[in-house]
């Protein structure tokens, strides 16, 4: 067996693969070493305490019944219930401490994964599906929990349960032991066969969760729900469900169905060694070799034998599961953050807001450097096989922007042309390929992440709202806002009104992705978040598409206030909002085309004057509402 694992590459690649994932899960238990300890004594103790009792009985057997000694009995009778009493509550002194050592463990890499998904880059997200990461996040570590808490505990308990085992054999009959040792092997060559296919039946399993997990994320959150019930198709989304559990239920029966049947062999296969015990003991009794006490105290104790390694023979069967998840979980810690704060970075104090762009190009790089095959769409669902590695086209193209404090710069262009590529650039969610954005002259890229998310604000034009209260989701921006800083800046978004005729005020819980709240509403909302923030540069991204005339009044007015004193940067399509910017940069194909006040591009007659006279023509056009 040992010799066709190290001649075959595959399994000698699995093993290497195997020994290297216990590592890492190793170095998570670092905090708790001193439990650890404690554990392995106690293990210790139950392994001693287990043997103790078969002796006990030969005892019993060979010297108080036969010489009707009832004190002797009575003796031994309560040394022998004491010895279970004493082994149970070490038991459960060891499962507690397996299970603090083990849930401390989980909770580490958990908050290890989730940290590290937040420091993955923005591309990531606009790729893997939300219900594969949460797959990885709880199924997988779940996976490692179990690892944990039986397989490797188990392994640990029954390779100490069988040293004692084997010795307190051995000193009761030498020649019987060798003969339960000597069947041993033929245990543990099914075991190792059926390791090998359980790998691919659990790998398969995973994988196949996950495309349940991520169909239900996606069709059951309020903006799924609602898409399936416009288009009415409910049938056809039971159906693909049930295509999915179907093909998960076969993968999930195969590994069950493989492990049970290597459990009845191995347990046949120790029962026969017991019968094998009593045979030839019996024998060796007859002939007066050995007394009736002793083959009852060894089949007693070749029960402890098999047990163990019966457990032990299943570890390779029993880990893979644990292993795969552990090895799932770290293809995601190992995928490195595109974005991160280099070694020096220093803060950005005092911001003045200025922002320059200087002959920067930008182009997303290869997917195998930030995503993760198996978190993208794939066939089945259930993630891709490949990703490519060459980088996308250019979005931005030799870039430069300079925009000095307090001033406010309008991005305009038509859709996909990169206006807010250009300004998810300055916030920093991406790094440029080549040339450099400063802010008050220092490179973004030698500034701490956290300094420059202080320094910038950004609306997005589809603001998310978390499914919580309205007072959670203001201060996501600041938590240790006041309730009057709250109330401050509701009413500088023109939403205080709104929320003070809620019954529950900023205790109404806006619902999943803010869905209880009209368009209108969630924008003031974001808005309200991002002035409590109070950043020295502000990005608006078609802030105000979502409102109504009236509502959009109110805003540019609001706008107009809070933008006074502040670098802003305003993405629109509706003209009529850039017109009192202090310059209006016209982007076409990544390119800045043109760049000035209103009146000086409506003079020049270029794209800008183009697109404001398509967009005034139309609306002249627009039929008035019934």
């Amino acid at each position: 067996m040992w010799r066709a694992m190290w001649s075959d590459p595959d399994r000698l690649r699995a093993f290497r693969l195997d020994v290297r994932t216990l590592g890492r899960l190793w170095r998570f238990t670092a905090p708790h070493r001193r439990w650890l300890v404690l554990f392995l004594l106690l293990t210790a103790c139950i392994g001693l305490l287990q043997v103790l009792p078969a002796l006990v009985i030969q005892r019993l057997i060979d010297q108080a019944l036969p010489q009707r000694d009832t004190r002797q009995l009575v003796a031994l009778a309560l040394t022998l219930g004491g010895l279970y009493l004493l082994s149970s509550g070490l038991m459960l002194a060891g499962r507690w401490t397996n299970l603090y050592i083990s849930s401390a463990v989980i909770i580490a890499l958990r908050r290890a994964l989730f940290d590290h998904l937040q420091r993955l880059p923005f591309a990531f997200f606009t790729r893997a599906r939300t219900g594969l990461i949460q797959s990885r996040v709880n199924d997988d570590s779940n996976e490692v929990s179990e690892l944990l808490t039986d397989t490797l505990s188990s392994a640990v308990n029954d390779v100490l349960s069988l040293a004692f085992t084997v010795a307190a054999m051995l000193a009761l009959s030498w020649r019987v032991t060798l003969a339960v040792i000597v069947i041993v092997p033929l245990v543990l060559v099914p075991a190792e066969l059926v390791g090998r296919r359980a790998r691919h039946y659990n790998r398969e399993r995973m994988r196949r969760s996950g495309a349940v997990s991520s169909l239900t994320a996606e069709r059951f959150n309020v903006a799924g729900a609602l898409v399936v019930k416009l288009f009415g198709s409910p049938e056809l989304e039971l159906d693909e469900f049930t295509r999915r559990v179907r093909r998960l239920r076969e993968a999930t029966v195969g590994s069950q169905l493989l492990t049970t049947s290597m459990w009845i062999g191995l347990s046949l296969a120790g029962s026969l060694a017991v019968v094998a015990i009593y045979w030839v003991g019996g024998e060796a009794v007859i002939g007066g070799a050995l007394s009736l006490g002793t083959v009852v105290a060894l089949a007693t104790l070749a029960q402890r034998v098999y047990g163990p390694v019966v457990d032990l023979a299943s570890v390779r069967v029993n880990m893979v599961d644990g292993l795969i998840g552990f090895e799932r979980v770290n293809e995601v810690l190992d995928t490195p953050p595109a974005v991160r704060d280099r070694p020096g970075a220093h803060a950005l104090e005092d911001v003045r807001g200025a922002v320059v762009l200087e002959d920067v190009w930008f182009r997303y790089p290869p997917p195998t450097t930030f995503s993760i095959a198996s978190l993208e769409p794939g066939p089945e669902g259930e993630g891709a096989t490949a990703l490519s590695d060459e980088p996308s086209p250019w979005i931005l193209r030799g870039v430069d922007l300079h925009a000095e404090p307090g001033t406010m710069t309008a991005l305009v262009g038509h859709t996909g042309a990169g206006k807010t590529t250009l300004c998810q650039l300055i916030s920093r969610l991406h790094d440029v390929t080549r040339g450099a954005v400063l802010l008050d002259g220092h490179d973004v890229r030698t500034l701490t992440l956290a300094s420059v998310g202080r320094a910038v604000g950004v609306v997005p034009q589809d603001p998310h709202l978390f499914h919580d209260t309205i007072a959670v989701n203001l201060r996501f921006a600041r938590p240790g806002a006041t309730d009057a800083d709250l109330a401050r800046a509701c009413r500088s978004a023109r939403i205080d009104d709104l929320i003070a005729g809620m019954p529950d005020g900023y205790e109404t819980i806006v619902g999943e992705r803010g869905y209880r709240l009209s368009g209108g509403e969630k924008q003031r909302l974001a808005i309200a978040r991002v002035l409590l923030k109070d950043p020295a540069i502000l990005i608006l991204d078609e802030a105000t598409s979502h409102l109504d005339s009236e509502t959009e009044a109110l805003i540019q007015e609001a706008l107009a206030e809070v933008l006074r004193g502040r670098t802003s940067f305003v993405i629109a399509h509706r003209l009529s909002t850039v017109r009192a910017a202090h310059q209006i940069v016209v982007v076409e194909a990544g390119e800045v085309v043109e760049r000035g006040r209103h009146e000086e591009l409506l003079a020049r007659g270029g794209l800008y004057a183009d697109l404001h006279e398509t967009q005034f023509r139309w609306d002249d056009r627009r039929p008035a509402p019934a």
